[in-house]
């Protein structure tokens, strides 16, 4: 299941990044960021995503604990999610460890 998981995570990634470079040379970005910008379901899009960046960011450098998990948390909030799912594929098998432990615990 754990190695099932990763392999999900990083499709994920790898659609995240094939949809992006899709966008780029025909997408209008001007257009989208004045929809983010302009209307009331932009903002509340922008922030639900920026919401879910931060708290992303926050359980890398909760897991992490150095350095590099707040590089990480850096890259999250100027890249996206697919730093987080790409971060979810690397540490899965730790983080299901600690949550079947706690799992236990109770």
């Amino acid at each position: 299941m754990s190695a099932a998981l990763r392999i999900a995570f990083a499709i994920l990634a790898l659609g995240l990044v094939v949809l992006i470079l899709i966008a780029l040379p025909g997408g209008d970005g001007g257009a989208a960021i004045n929809f983010l910008t302009a209307t009331p379901w932009g903002q509340v899009t922008t922030a639900d995503l920026y919401i879910g960046f931060i708290l992303s960011g926050a359980l890398v450098i909760a897991f992490e604990r150095n350095v590099p998990g707040v590089v990480l948390a850096v890259a999250i909030l100027l890249l996206g999610n697919v730093v987080t799912a790409l971060w979810f594929a690397w540490r899965w098998p730790e983080l299901a460890k600690l949550i079947l432990n706690r799992r236990a615990a109770r």
